[in-house]
């Protein structure tokens, strides 16, 4: 009947076709009726998330009078957690708490679960509180759905407390908790300990299934360990879990992590031989493989054929290209891909920009680097600290101290706040002019220890041979500052509670007058390239 017809346009969350039937069913529906039909419109809005939709029906409800159930609400909560709206799920489920006493295991396990799904782990163990001090006694998928929203937040630790509590409590640990700890572990890169948890799955009679091995093999692919890789495919195999395209995808990334483009390559070959269509991100992996290596023509060659393909790389993958071209050199090669991928229609991001800005910056190209970064604020990306960094870098090696100075002063204004490194490039220019700039270095070294900076032993080096050691120690009475290792040294004694700092400040000032004084009797070299 109509009734049936109308379930069938909700259970695939079909609004506009159960509304159609709602009109046609409703003129015919007694009262006491009426809440199954808008329940089952509600149903149809909960399965397509549609959380406005439903919020208006719910209200439509109240206003014609139809009675208002736990089924309802419990709708209006799955709406909510389908659209990842969790707060509004949260006030719905509250509202049903409140009007009705509780709420159904199936409602709070929905509600659990989008919590984890919205990277809110401590939310989902709140209302699996509530679950435990109902009537229903929680199962494996309530236990599985916490430990998986702390495995998939990082929460490694918490994800294991939950699993044991879960094998206190009398319920068997299933293949999705085990796969949550593993794929966390993976994650964190403890691909050791990814490992031990999968040996015990056996123990605990679960059958690992393709998801759990491709967890295991990501994780050696990220750690650019690809024998490792490989013999987990074998162990895979042997327990008759077919390989899919992503067990291949992350055997071409490991790989390409372990500097083996070519057999990356082949990997891309044997899964087109076992009929699985190389994705995007498996054609992608190739290119990364030979362009981290900097073999530019085969990593431009398969990008190429992904192009071909009418397949849309990703940005990282043209940043990749654009990398390589740029470490050889090829400055002009790497705008031209730049263009290229704007052109694609893939925006650009900053780490785009930086690499030009940074190459430009070790060709000694001031003006080009400079043009890079004034472009990548046009574009309303923000450039950053290393952004900076590298202009100053570049003024420096051109030998332009001012323009340095300037560009420190741009970062500053820009609200970002220089670090040694970009101090150390501007005062590195002043003793690459003829005559030397040393005015101009003790104010920029007055700036950096004014802005809460330490100089470390390298810039003090140069700061020697710039002013000479009589004035450095002058400047070091006047600002009384310390290098980065003797302050580092100095905090580590006071946390164990050694010596005082009247004694350390004596100890450390002795110990930078010698190495003061010792820099200067040694031939240092030239600093302006330094970076």
């Amino acid at each position: 009947g109509l009734l049936g017809r109308l379930n069938e346009r909700a259970e695939v969350g079909d609004v506009a076709g159960a509304k159609e039937m709602f009109s046609k069913l409703i003129g015919e529906t007694s009262p006491q009726h009426r809440t199954v039909v808008f329940n089952t419109v509600l149903k149809a809005c909960a399965n397509a998330g549609a959380v406005e939709e439903a919020d208006a029906w719910h209200g439509r409800m109240a206003s014609e009078g139809v009675r208002i159930n736990e089924k309802t609400f419990g709708k209006l909560v799955e709406a909510a957690a389908k659209r990842g709206d969790v707060a509004q799920a949260q006030a719905w489920l509250s509202e049903l708490i409140s009007e009705f006493g509780s709420a159904s295991d199936v409602v709070l396990i929905t509600m659990i679960d989008a919590c984890a799904s919205a990277g809110e782990p401590d939310e989902a163990a709140k209302w699996f509180s509530t679950l435990e001090d109902g009537t229903v006694r929680p199962d494996s998928v309530a236990f599985s759905s916490v430990v998986n929203a702390y495995a998939h937040v990082g929460r490694t630790r918490d994800a294991v407390v939950w699993f044991a509590k879960m094998c206190n409590s009398g319920v068997g640990p299933n293949v999705v908790s085990f796969s949550s700890i593993i794929s966390a572990f993976a994650r964190a890169e403890r691909a050791g300990e990814a490992v031990q948890w999968f040996g015990r799955m056996g123990a605990a009679a679960v059958a690992p299934n393709e998801a759990t091995y491709n967890t295991i093999i990501n994780a050696y692919a990220q750690a650019g360990e690809p024998d490792e890789a490989v013999k987990w495919l074998r162990a895979m195999r042997q327990a008759a879990c077919a390989p899919n395209a992503v067990t291949y995808g992350s055997l071409i990334h490991a790989c390409g992590r372990g500097g083996r483009p070519e057999e990356a390559e082949g990997w891309l070959r044997a899964m087109e031989a076992a009929n699985i269509e190389p994705s995007s991100i498996a054609l992608d992996g190739v290119v990364n493989a030979y362009a981290q290596c900097g073999r530019v023509d085969p990593a431009v060659a398969w990008l190429r054929r992904i192009e071909a393909l009418c397949m849309a790389p990703s940005s990282v993958t043209y940043n990749t290209v654009v990398h390589a071209n740029a470490k050889q050199g090829n400055l002009d090669d790497a705008a031209a891909w730049l263009a290229k991928m704007e052109h694609a229609r893939i925006r650009p991001n900053d780490i785009s920009y930086n690499i030009m800005v940074n190459a430009c910056a070790r060709a000694g190209r001031h003006k080009d680097a400079a043009s890079w970064l004034r472009n990548m604020a046009d574009r309303e990306l923000k450039p950053d600290v290393i952004s900076y960094s590298s202009v100053v870098n570049a003024c420096a090696k051109a030998g332009r101290p001012e323009e340095a100075a300037a560009w420190l002063q741009h970062m500053t204004e820009a609200g970002i706040r220089p670090n040694v490194v970009s101090y150390t490039s501007a005062i590195s220019a002043c003793g690459s002019t003829t005559p030397v700039k040393d005015g101009l270095a003790e104010q920029l070294f007055c700036q950096m220890v004014a802005a809460g900076l330490s100089p470390d032993p390298m810039l003090e080096r140069l700061l020697v041979r710039i002013l000479g050691p009589e004035r450095f120690e002058g400047l070091r009475s006047r600002l009384n500052f310390q290098t980065t290792s003797a302050a580092a040294k100095n905090n580590s004694l006071e946390k164990r509670g050694l010596g005082n700092r009247a004694g350390m400040r004596d100890w450390d000032t002795n110990s930078n007058r010698r190495l003061v004084l010792r820099t200067a009797r040694l031939k240092t070299h030239d600093h302006s390239s330094i970076v």
